[in-house]
């Protein structure tokens, strides 16, 4: 029972640094979480449209113009992984000065590779033909328009009428589809008609092939490694200049949209990691404290006869609480925000589907799982460590630190131009080391991201690749969802130091109270040395978010450190400090009601 009360006291004492923790850990894991879900959602959204079309696995191409026999077709379906195969024709002309191809398939039959009526209806009469929808390259056309086909072949040419707009399950994304002979030439029109519409037979270009596949899912390295393999046999059996066969990852709105999901990977994998190690060290700060502020309690614990492995086992289990509930938290936010935030934005580029609701929660689950063994195992030692001492140590309470020497006082030609208050500040700068190190480690941790933010910004801006342009709108949510968690990490970060320096020090504020300090002066002694060390921080923050922002560009294969603007640096160091001085000002009224009297009794 006392044990259990021990525990239930430090939480109640300390509730509002758990909620600070709490808030910090949700932050962070919810930036990871939800980030990190982001490529994952966007695949499987797309991955619900092909297998619900039934995308085709292979398609076949023929490298003669004679084309497939029926023989060819057959010797495709006898295959043991073959499901099964639709034979058609695929010519890519130029009508009324337009790129067109038109898709010529028996009966319309989309058995694999279905299409999706977007408006109007299929074809009933024999001359009706489908349209592909209309695109940034791909013009509009209009239920009821008249289409001249196949003029090469017969004087008159044989005229179709346009009886519905659908969509090919293989073309989502608005740049449309490159011509056959020239990949850098996009098509203009799509037409799709049925066969029996054409007089004579043409030759078999293509073949749809539906493969039996053990994974259904089309971004997976398992299903793209298994259609490889099962390609690189067919393509075995035939002459190397008969046949050519591709997957779905050579056609070109596949492999823009990976292009993508894979550079959105490559932030969610690189900016997380500031989020995470800033987390767990302000986590690991607040629990240490907790641990030095509960020597009496400790203390008391050990002399009643409870052994360390139960002493640990509480700071264990408090800390563990407070990551499972951040983490829950966090993760949940995660979730709900930011794919709903950014997901929209690829419509920019993509026909976006209706959003996928699985969860995909790796990124989550791992940021927690980190974050949490960190900070146990820091809770673990600084707790071993404490019950090194005897109990009868532990009950008198730990002597406060002591001032020392600082490098910059032997520096006389700069140490003399200081006035009293300045130097007073630099000594408690390096008296209280660990608040220093958290301090510039946050700051320049939020810093540098922030500037890796504003340089995505700028280098996005500053794209002259089409393919690129179309992505700026994608780059920059999430440049401004980087800048916008840093800057509430560097808040969250610095209040809860400041509040913790603050705790430490009641008694060395209350002391200068009695002295006969004034508010502002008071108030100047905690804010002078944090604004100086944010200083620094930030400092720092500009060199490191330069080096991150070279990785970033390197790994995007996008822009250059040079598309960085001069504001952007000006702009990130500015923000940062201005948040953390208006995060001070939060905590004003915690530093002038700290009691002089109660204060000064205090055992420290």
């Amino acid at each position: 029972m006392v044990y259990l009360k021990s525990i239930f006291r430090s939480i109640r004492l300390n509730f509002a640094r758990f909620i600070s923790i709490i808030v910090i850990t949700v932050l962070g894991i919810s930036f990871v979480a939800g980030l990190g879900s982001i490529s994952p959602v966007i695949e499987d959204s797309f991955n619900e449209v092909l297998n619900g079309a039934n995308a085709s696995d292979l398609d076949l191409k023929c490298k003669l113009a004679s084309g497939f026999g029926t023989q060819d077709v057959d010797k495709i379906k006898e295959y043991g992984f073959v499901k099964s195969v639709v034979a058609f024709t695929a010519i890519d002309t130029e009508l009324d000065g337009l790129k067109t191809r038109i898709y010529i398939m028996p009966d319309l039959d989309y058995t694999i590779n279905e299409l999706t009526l977007e408006s109007g209806e299929m074809p009933i009469e024999k001359y009706g033909a489908l349209v592909e929808r209309d695109s940034k390259k791909i013009g509009k056309s209009d239920i009821g328009d008249e289409i001249v086909l196949f003029k090469e072949y017969i004087p008159m040419g044989i005229t179709y009428t346009v009886s519905g707009i659908v969509s090919n399950p293989l073309i989502f994304d608005r740049l449309g589809e490159p011509t056959l002979e020239d990949t850098d030439i996009s098509l203009e029109q799509i037409i799709y008609i049925d066969s029996s519409s054409f007089p004579v037979p043409l030759p078999i270009t293509d073949i749809y092939v539906d493969l039996d596949t053990e994974n259904e899912n089309y971004f997976s390295s398992a299903y793209l490694d298994e259609v490889e393999g099962f390609a690189d046999i067919i393509e075995g059996d035939f002459d190397e200049d008969f046949l050519v066969a591709l997957s779905i990852e050579d056609t070109k709105s596949y492999a823009l949209l990976t292009n993508y999901t894979d550079k959105v990977r490559v932030i969610t994998l690189i900016f997380p990691v500031f989020f995470i190690v800033v987390t767990a060290l302000v986590v690991m700060t607040t629990i240490a404290r907790m641990i030095e502020e509960e020597r009496l309690q400790i203390g008391c614990l050990k002399s009643i006869g409870y052994g360390n492995s139960k002493i640990i086992g509480k700071y264990a289990f408090i800390t563990l609480f407070t990551s499972v509930v951040s983490g829950f938290v966090g993760m949940l936010l995660g979730y709900l925000i930011l794919p709903n935030v950014i997901y929209p934005t690829f419509n920019a580029m993509f026909f976006m589907p209706e959003m996928s609701k699985k969860l995909f929660m790796e990124s989550g689950l791992v940021a927690f799982a980190l974050t949490t063994v960190v900070c146990i195992a820091v809770a673990c030692f600084v707790c071993k460590n404490t019950l090194k001492e005897k109990p009868s140590n532990l009950l008198i309470g730990k002597a406060p630190k002591s001032g020392k020497t600082i490098l910059l006082e032997k520096i006389k030609f700069i140490w003399n131009r200081f006035s009293f208050k300045y130097k007073s500040s630099f000594r408690n700068i390096f008296r209280y080391k660990r608040h220093l190190i958290m301090t510039l480690v946050s700051v320049a941790g939020s810093t540098a991201l922030v500037l890796a933010g504003f340089g995505l910004l700028d280098a996005t801006k500053n794209q002259s690749n089409e393919l690129l342009v179309g992505f700026e709108e994608s780059i920059g949510i999430i440049a401004l969802v980087v800048i916008a968690f840093a800057l509430l990490l560097c808040v969250f970060v610095i209040y809860n130091l400041t509040n913790l320096n603050i705790s430490e020090r009641k008694k060395e504020i209350a002391t200068l109270k009695v002295l006969g300090y004034k508010r502002r002066e008071v108030l100047g002694y905690i804010y002078r040395e944090i604004m100086i060390m944010a200083a620094v921080g930030a400092v720092f923050g500009i060199g490191l978010g330069i080096l991150l922002i070279r990785f970033v560009f390197y790994y995007l294969d996008i822009g250059s450190l040079s598309d960085v603007k001069w504001y952007s640096y000006v702009v990130s160091y500015l923000s940062v400090i201005l948040f953390v001085g208006a995060t001070d000002l939060l905590l004003m009224n915690k530093i002038l009601k700290i009691d002089m009297t109660s204060s000064l009794k205090s055992n420290e």
